[in-house]
């Protein structure tokens, strides 16, 4: 197990910064130390219990608090450095481990009426670091540290040298905009604009069967998206997927594609133990 986080993590590490895998994994002592390795890094056994939540405490990272667990004392710093030689003072390896596997989701019996593990359960909700991007900051302290030992500036990779943004629509729901808009008009007792409502789906799409009107805003502001579709119609045990077919939607779809717009599927409920869907 822990060669295989070991692996994992270097792995990931390689891909993003310009290193070799061979040559940092073999740098790189994880639990035991070994002679002729420039950092070690201690070893949790926490995984090997199948705990979920870890106790933490808080470093100080280029100006922001990180969380950090899988240590055996106070620390004040990720590391230290005696004559070229990096010391790790927490398992930063398995804190990197942690959250790219979703141990917590996977361990945790809470869940929520969907089956999922509630945000409310984990440790992003409970330490209040939604908004942190943790595993950049892991990675970078293990980089800055390569970097200590071998003197020399560690780049990344091209593909992420410039920051990007994919936007993306899921589409749940197409023809049933006018239901939800009518009942909110009926409570507000908006009797007029409530006819004029039904008379346009009546002879007019629904209001949020909007795809192309979606490629068309975002072709006027430069930029393009991917729009994935539900495949299954109708309800998985009082849960609602999509209110549409795919097959209805082959025209719109083409259209967007055409357009240089990209398509693609997103999983329906009830399909995540169907092998076959």
């Amino acid at each position: 197990m822990n060669s295989i986080v070991k692996h994992y993590v270097l792995t990931v590490f390689s891909s993003i910064y310009l290193v070799d895998y061979e040559k940092i994994n073999s740098l790189i002592s994880y639990g035991e130390e070994k002679p002729d390795t420039s950092v070690h890094i201690p070893r949790t056994t926490f995984f090997s219990c199948k705990k979920v939540f870890p106790e933490h405490q808080q470093i100080l990272w280029k100006n922001r608090s990180i969380p950090v667990f899988f240590f055996k004392e106070n620390i004040k710093e990720p590391f230290s450095v005696e004559d070229s030689y990096i010391k790790f003072h927490f398992d930063i390896i398995g804190n990197i481990f942690y959250f790219l596997s979703g141990w917590q989701e996977y361990y945790s019996s809470d869940r929520d009426r969907y089956g999922r593990f509630p945000f409310k359960s984990s440790v992003q909700y409970k330490l209040n670091i939604a908004h942190i991007p943790v595993v950049n900051y892991y990675l970078d302290m293990l980089k800055v540290a390569c970097e200590r030992v071998w003197n020399t500036q560690i780049m990344f990779r091209e593909k992420y040298q410039t920051p990007s943004v994919m936007l993306s629509h899921d589409i749940d729901k197409i023809n049933t905009g006018w239901l939800e808009e009518g009942n909110a008009l009926l409570k507000e007792k908006k009797i007029i604009s409530l006819f004029q409502l039904i008379m346009k789906r009546i002879f007019d799409k629904d209001p949020w069967n909007n795809l192309l009107e979606i490629v068309r805003i975002e072709k006027q502001m430069q930029v393009k998206s991917v729009f994935y579709i539900l495949p299954r119609k109708g309800k998985y045990q009082e849960v609602k997927n999509a209110d549409y077919t795919i097959a209805s939607l082959t025209t719109q779809l083409q259209k967007i594609k055409d357009l240089g717009w990209k398509t693609g599927l997103h999983a329906s409920f009830g399909t995540s133990n169907n092998e076959k869907e």
